[in-house]
């Protein structure tokens, strides 16, 4: 600008006599630069002279003004959401207004400061396909996780417990509890069913209250659902939808735990009914959940086994007594009716055909081994007994072997020793035929 002010300073000095093509050289510039100045200069005096903007004066491509503002207002209403959810959220509100594409609009959301660099990730190698099958319809798939849990404004401890259906996407429950105990987790529970029906396979983790140490991690949680007719499967998949939910109703915390609750009903309801999610084509969730048509039983009988079959109640203790022998199955499945029934299964093939380990974590060849060295003449193949609930299977015999316990994929179990009645008889064969010798 100074130096535009003192060229036509000096074509001033000069008067009409001025050598143009001499003073643009003096300043360094072009004639065209030159008379560029001076035309301007001419129309309209020194302010012409001001620097003016590069821009193109015509944008096809820029959004109106209007249409940024309720970007950016729609942004802050939602803060955790992105440009593909604002604009999907956008056009199911506003459907006669001609929205930008989701580049254009994260462009307008830098702008305006309201997008925070992310570090860039390394790609990783694709993951092996799960073998857990996919939830073909609403209430096909539940999956149920306990958040991690954190303190209130007043010090108390919460959990919220978050159970999902995998076919819809659609959050059924957002419940603020103050542990994970199995009664806790069981009246949630009861009312869920109640409202929405029974799932026909629920999947969880194996932390408490859903899964246990015990025989095929069974937890009291896991009988209930069996006696519903609930099938259960492991591995949970709620870190996605609890790191949502920790950014939009726990930072920071509430006051009090039904402070809390309250925010999470708010949020279950957006989550829910407004929320576009990516996997339902940014759908919300309620766009394709529909409740089950399965109701949730006033009383549960015990399960029914076939009339050929032994019936056992399990003691309060895990334990069942068969054949005057004790045998420890699981306390989740204390007070709980079992079937036994006989047949003959071949040892060796009893342990292959286990699955993941052993209680006694001793590897299935040695057992094998171990065991089939101690059979009577008859060799390994012997009559047992497999105690079935509802998707639980255990293979008992006599006491007079190590009881091993071999957990199977699905909740089936065996625990093989040798059957009491071929030892007694063949120990009634040895004391007969010592008799004979000693009369003899």
């Amino acid at each position: 600008m100074e130096e535009r002010k003192r060229f036509i300073e000096d074509w001033l000095r000069a008067g009409a006599a001025t050598n143009v093509a001499a003073l643009c050289r003096l300043y360094g510039i072009s004639r065209r630069t030159g008379y560029k100045w001076l035309e301007r200069f001419r129309q309209g005096g020194w302010p012409e002279l001001e620097d003016r903007s590069h821009a193109a004066h015509r944008q096809p491509g820029r959004i109106p003004e209007s249409v940024e503002r309720r970007v950016i207002e729609a942004r802050r209403q939602h803060p955790s959401w992105g440009p593909k959810k604002l604009r999907a959220w956008l056009e199911s509100k506003e459907s006669q207004t001609s929205w930008p594409a989701a580049s254009t609009i994260g462009d307008a959301l830098k702008r305006a400061g309201l997008v925070r660099g992310r570090k860039r990730m390394r790609r990783l190698a694709e993951a092996a396909p799960s073998p857990l099958r996919e939830p073909e319809a609403p209430n096909d798939l539940w999956t149920i996780d306990y958040k991690g849990q954190f303190r209130t404004g007043d010090g108390v401890l919460c959990y919220p417990l978050t159970v999902v259906d995998g076919y819809s996407r659609f959050l059924l429950n957002c419940t603020a509890h103050v542990g994970t105990s199995y009664a806790e987790a069981r009246r949630g529970l009861e009312r869920l069913f109640l409202e929405r029906g029974l799932p026909r396979r629920i999947r969880s983790d194996n932390g408490s209250p859903f899964a246990s140490i015990g025989t095929g991690r069974l937890s009291r949680l896991n009988v209930w659902w069996l006696k519903l007719g609930i099938a259960v499967e492991r591995i949970g998949r709620h870190e996605r939808l609890h790191r949502t939910l920790k950014a939009e109703t726990v930072r920071p915390p509430a006051g009090d735990r039904r402070r809390q609750q309250r925010r999470f009903d708010l949020f279950r309801h957006e989550y829910n009914q407004e929320r576009p999610h990516e996997a339902l084509r940014q759908r919300p969730p309620a766009a394709f959940y529909a409740p089950a048509t399965r109701a949730y039983p006033s009383e549960l009988a015990d399960l029914d086994y076939p009339g050929h079959w032994e019936r056992r109640r399990v003691r309060h203790d895990g334990r069942i007594k068969f054949l005057g022998e004790k045998y420890f199955l699981s306390e989740a499945l204390a007070r709980e009716l079992v079937g036994l029934r006989s047949g003959r299964s071949h040892l060796a093939d009893l342990v292959r055909s286990g699955g993941t380990r052993l209680v006694r974590r001793r590897q299935p060849r040695t057992v094998a081994a171990r065991l089939g060295s101690q059979w009577p003449p008859r060799g390994p193949l012997t009559t047992a007994y497999t105690v079935t609930h509802s998707g639980l299977e255990c293979y008992l015999s006599d006491r007079s072997f190590s009881t091993w316990l071999l957990v199977k994929p699905g909740f089936n179990a065996a625990l093989p020793v040798e059957g009491a009645r071929i030892w007694l008889l063949y120990l009634l064969l040895m004391l007969w035929a010592a008799c004979l010798w000693v009369h003899r």
